[in-house]
This record gives C-alpha cells, structure tokens and sequence, in this order.
C-alpha cells in the first residue's frame, strides 16, 4: 500500500494538525484464523508526538476468497471482502479513544485502563544495527512478548502498548494468533489528534465495558440440527485481542 493511501485512511477517523517532525512507523499486522488455517496481513501505521499523543490505526479488509483449501479440498470458504480502518488514539492520560466496527456498525468507545507492565528478560538481539531489548506482559487474557528499541528517545508501540519503554519492532502473543512486525520509521509534519464522531457511527462514544457486550453477544440466530433458525442463547468463543475484561466477575 502507498505511502498516500495509508495516511488516507487515516484521515478518515482523526483530525491531522500540523506540527514539528514526528515519527510514522508503518507496521504489517499479522492475524492467524484457525478456521481457515492461514495468515491474513493488515497495513498498520502508528504516529507518534513529542506531546505523548499516539494515534494508531489499521486497516482491515481482504481482497478475496479462499477456495480449495489443502486442507479441506474441494470446499469454498467465503471471506468477508469488506473493508474499515480500526483507530486508537491514545492522549497524555489514561484514556484511549478506539474507533472499531462490529456487525456492520460503527463505533467509538473511551476505554481506560492502567498502564501495562513489562518484564525485562534480559534477552537481547541485533536486528539491523540496533540492539532489541525483550520484554513480556499479559493484556486482558493474552500473553505477550515484545522486542523493542529501548534507546529510542520516543516510547510506544501499536494498538494499546503505548507505555512500552522504547520502540517497538515486533509483538506477538503467546498463541501465535496475532503478531506486529515493525517495516519502516519515517520523520512526519504532522500530529497524531483526536477521534471524531461521524455521522456514519452507530452511537455516541460508549464506555468500553460495552464493548465485549456488542463483540460477544450471549444470543445469536443460529440453525439447528433439524433445520429450525432462530435466536437462541449461546456463549461465543472470544477469539480476539482480548478475552478476559477486568469489570467481569
């Protein structure tokens, strides 16, 4: 994806003001569906202030089907050929504002959260002349390893590892599911701002203890065994980024 279509994106969920030389860092965002037993690449981009504002944001979308799988010859899988921007944008406080898509619909949630903590191993490599420090942390169910630059003068990594204590080059989880691969850093002339509220969203900003309600809802229309469909009761496998919320009993 060209450098134009990327910020194009990007404009579309936030304000961009002008500013002093920031740093771009375009990510490529790996997520593995087991049903489908392959990887699917996003385009990500995180842009970072020297005010502390952060704004990232990826986007998701595939281009085609899959048909004949080599493991499941002779079947066609449908893929979802739609596509929308997921945004962050994280300010000087604690606040996250998340600008998401579930069902069709648009959202904006506030989603607060106490800085993530991170374990130095100690381990360390050398990626292209710069000496990658290794940390783990756990999020909301999922277990993390990050490799990041921990001389950089600017701190932060995508989606919600804003507090990390450098610049983060790869991030994966302990599953294998999810994984950032950091491609490339480039100096800016702009600044990460906030979140707007379009017409096109499904609400106001709602509170992030909405947020697992509308992903994971308990009914869904379903068909059984005898050919009946309707709503029925059912406990839907959390299968994202996060699966345990600390409001939860």
């Amino acid at each position: 994806m060209t450098m134009k279509k990327i910020l194009l994106f990007i404009l579309l969920s936030v304000f961009i003001t002008y500013y002093s030389q920031n740093l771009l860092l375009h990510y490529n965002y790996e997520v593995t569906n087991p049903m489908f037993n392959r990887t699917f690449d996003f385009p990500a981009v995180l842009l970072m202030d020297g005010k502390g504002q952060k704004m990232y944001s990826v986007l998701f979308g595939i281009a085609d089907s899959e048909a004949n799988s080599e493991n499941n010859p002779g079947t066609l899988f449908l893929i979802e050929k739609g596509s929308y921007s997921y945004a962050i944008y994280k300010g000087q406080n604690n606040e996250h504002l998340i600008s998401d898509e579930i069902g069709g619909k648009r959202y904006i949630f506030r989603d607060t959260f106490l800085p993530l903590k991170y374990e130095l191993t100690g381990e360390t490599k050398t990626e292209k002349n710069i000496k990658l420090t290794k940390a783990t942390t756990e999020f909301r169910g999922r277990k993390y390893i990050i490799w990041f630059d921990a001389s950089s003068k600017i701190k932060g990594g995508p989606w919600k590892f804003t507090n990390l204590p450098g610049i983060a080059y790869e991030i994966y989880d302990g599953d294998s599911l999810f994984r950032w691969t950091l491609q490339r850093i480039e100096n800016v002339n702009m600044a990460a701002g906030n979140l707007v509220q379009p017409k096109e969203f499904a609400a106001p900003p709602l509170l992030y203890t909405e947020y697992p309600k509308l992903k994971y809802p308990t009914k869904a229309f379903i068909k059984d065994d005898t050919g009946k469909s309707g709503f029925q009761m059912v406990q839907q496998t959390r299968d994202g980024l996060e699966k345990v919320f600390e409001w939860e009993d």
